[in-house]
């Protein structure tokens, strides 16, 4: 019952659920982490 419910089905064929390849992963990293660094590099300059 959950499998046909989270499975969808196109002209009879089912596809697995999409999966996270290393190059997103590495994407979603480095736009995480350099806006960050970026802030807390401006932050420290201008307190201390």
């Amino acid at each position: 019952m959950i499998n046909s419910v989270m499975k969808k089905s196109v002209y009879g064929i089912t596809a697995s659920a999409p999966r996270m390849t290393r190059t997103a992963a590495i994407l979603l990293a480095a736009g995480l982490s350099i806006p960050t660094f970026v802030i807390l590099t401006a932050v420290d300059t201008l307190v201390f």
